[in-house]
């Protein structure tokens, strides 16, 4: 596998690992490979320190209750 591609999965991994998206098997291999690879801490470090900017930095739009009620109407009628 190239390194590209190493890379690139090695973030999908870490993603999907800070999404919780990962199985109990998948994620233990992962955590293991942790150990075994600095630059997985660092990427680790750097995806982290990505998603707190982004949620503290964001600013979030309001949206009114009606808005809410609307959809969750929909929802439960299909």
């Amino acid at each position: 596998m190239s390194d590209q591609n190493s890379n690139q999965d090695l973030t999908n991994k870490v993603n999907m690992y800070l999404d919780n998206a990962l199985s109990n098997e998948d994620e233990m291999k992962l955590l293991n490979q942790m150990q075994d690879d600095p630059s997985f801490n660092a990427l680790l470090t750097k995806e982290k320190s990505f998603r707190k900017l982004i949620k503290n930095n964001v600013p979030r739009r309001k949206v009114s209750d009606d808005f809410i009620k609307g959809i969750m109407r929909k929802i439960n009628t299909d």
